[in-house]
């Protein structure tokens, strides 16, 4: 008796998981997603999360998708302050000041929100180091006389220095020359080039990744 109960249990589990497997599940339900991204232009732009900085006038173009679906042109499009930024029915972003706005985008019944910054470009300087041939005078002492200052001196003009008529001065120099002076030392000097190592700004870069020039390069004495 005991070995029958047995064998009818064992069916019925067996009959049980058969129907389980032929009724369908229930399809589950497709994800509503929906991501807005920036086209155009690749730079003057940066998108983090649910935030858009924008460093340029240039139109900038928003792309939606729902499921890797372009959308975009299904899609509704809405700007808080109109006066910062305006956005069409195509989702183009037309900036018209400085200051902050939300663009506010619907598809169907999913609303997605976009806080927009129109700022600044944030510009930081990218230096370069580069090796010049610079033309020096030396004193005997082993100090490398100051340079001529481009600069009108009027105590190089009362004096006559030739330096006053190419609008330099030559202050520091003589300041130099008469220190040696007043120690009773004799003072001489020679002529001849140095190769330093010079550091200058060759362009600036913003996040958003446009750049601009910086410094010319520093070029070597004749």
């Amino acid at each position: 008796m005991k070995r029958i109960w047995t064998k009818s249990l064992a069916f019925a589990l067996a009959l049980l998981m058969a129907v389980s497997m032929a009724v369908p599940m229930p399809a589950q339900a497709a994800s509503k997603k929906v991501e807005v991204k920036v086209k155009s232009p690749k730079k003057g732009y940066t998108l983090r999360k649910a935030t858009l900085k924008l460093h340029t006038k240039k139109p900038v173009q928003l792309i939606v998708r729902q499921n890797g679906k372009n959308v975009t042109a299904k899609a509704s499009y809405k700007s808080t302050n109109n006066r910062v930024l305006q956005v069409n029915r195509k989702g183009k972003v037309t900036v018209k000041a400085q200051g902050t706005a939300t663009v506010i985008v619907k598809y169907g019944k999913t609303k997605k929100t976009l806080n927009v910054q129109v700022v600044k470009h944030n510009w930081k300087p990218h230096k370069k180091t580069v090796t010049v041939r610079k033309w020096v005078t030396r004193c005997n002492c082993g100090a490398i006389m100051p340079e001529y200052e481009k600069k009108d001196c009027d105590i190089c003009k009362k004096n006559n220095y030739m330096c006053a008529d190419n609008g330099y001065c030559c202050c520091k120099q003589k300041a130099h020359t008469m220190q040696h002076l007043l120690n009773g030392e004799n003072t001489n000097y020679w002529f001849g080039y140095e190769y330093p190592k010079v550091k200058y700004v060759d362009h600036y870069t913003c996040e958003c990744g446009m750049t601009k020039a910086g410094e010319p390069k520093p070029r070597d004495d004749d």
